[in-house]
């Protein structure tokens, strides 16, 4: 599928209104900005997943958006390696794969993250990038930093804003151990 649209700015970031909603799946998106390919990949799912990762056990829980349920039975890899499939309640815990976890010797300019995909047996599919300590962008009152993060403790609430209206619905759920 090829599309113009423009980047429309909007205070210090940049959106992009695509002229008609696209099929469930993966799309990488390119904007050439003359120096070079800017690419992002856009994910368009009815599925919603989180995901943490410690140094020894990665939790990983799917929702159906659609139906409004646990999606039970659901294969989960990570970075290619079986790690399960989800239980009645849509979650599964298992052991964290050695190749989910941050590798110093990576010849990338800023470390790789792998993904985690979890795959429905009706064949709906999601990917979860597993952010390593760079990609943790904190924010408060309008200051932004990076921070790093203690592998040992699993991150269990990260909000996609940090600005919410007195009249918004903010669903929440989370894990205690």
């Amino acid at each position: 599928v090829n599309v113009n649209a423009p980047l429309q700015p909007v205070e210090n970031a940049s959106f992009v209104r695509l002229p008609k909603a696209l099929p469930a799946g993966w799309y990488l998106l390119q904007h050439d900005d003359g120096a070079r390919p800017i690419q992002a990949i856009l994910q368009v799912t009815d599925l919603a997943g989180y995901m943490a990762v410690s140094t020894t056990r990665t939790v990983v829980w799917a929702n159906d958006l659609d139906g409004g349920g646990a999606v039970s039975g659901a294969t989960v890899l990570g970075n290619g390696t079986r790690m399960g499939t989800t239980d009645a309640d849509g979650l599964l815990l298992a052991a964290t794969p050695a190749d989910l976890l941050p590798d110093p010797s990576r010849a990338c300019a800023q470390p790789c993250d792998p993904v985690i995909t979890v795959s429905a047996r009706d064949g709906r599919a999601m990917f979860l990038p597993v952010a390593s300590s760079h990609e943790k962008l904190d924010a408060f009152d309008g200051a932004y930093w990076w921070s790093e993060s203690d592998p040992g403790f699993w991150r269990l609430m990260r909000p996609d804003r940090i600005w919410y209206r007195s009249d918004d619905t903010v669903n929440v759920w989370g894990a205690i151990r």
